[in-house]
């Protein structure tokens, strides 16, 4: 599969560009995941029934984002679609950095807004990666899980070794993604 994902990524710009997309989309929403009862329950010192009610409302976003895709999808592009979620992703995660974590309110609008976004661009930068290879589409989505899963893994790790800076880095990763999102 290596060699495989390797020849993809040699020829294929287009494939690699959207991939990465998606994989830097995914990795916003999984370095939160990974982190999100460290930062509630240690860091903001909330209950675990409060954690639990935190993560009903990130499964009610999730599925938000499905909704707000198919109805973006009627009016826009993926490209567009792509934009709109990466902006979302920065434009909160920006407000979270400069407003700060102390509010619980604020932090799970923002924070949810900011995986929202990642959630948006994901399923696009996916369709547009697989269908600019059709007849590799089982090597290329077998790439795609590569790319997310070791490029969230990574991240995730190294956020969760500067454990009192967790909310920052989390925040000033999404931007980071986000402006590459838009850039590349």
């Amino acid at each position: 599969i290596v060699v495989n994902y390797y020849n993809l990524i040699r020829y294929n710009n287009e494939y690699m560009k959207r991939n990465l997309q998606g994989a830097l989309g995914y990795s916003v929403h999984f370095c939160f995941v990974i982190m999100s009862s460290y930062i509630i329950v240690i860091q903001m010192g909330y209950n675990l029934f409060i954690y639990s009610c935190f993560m009903v409302f990130y499964g009610l976003a999730l599925s938000v984002s499905g909704f707000t895709i198919n109805i973006l999808s009627i009016k826009y592009s993926n490209n567009e679609i792509i934009k709109i979620g990466a902006m979302i992703m920065l434009l909160s995660s920006t407000a979270l950095l400069s407003i700060g974590s102390s509010n619980i309110y604020i932090f799970t609008t923002l924070i949810l807004m900011m995986v929202f976004g990642g959630t948006i661009v994901k399923p696009s930068s996916l369709t547009l990666a697989l269908s600019s290879i059709p007849k590799l589409s089982g090597q290329a989505s077998a790439g795609i899980s590569l790319l997310q899963f070791l490029l969230s893994g990574i991240v995730a790790s190294m956020i969760g070794f500067f454990t009192s800076y967790v909310i920052s880095l989390i925040c000033l990763y999404a931007i980071s993604a986000a402006l590459i999102i838009l850039l590349i």
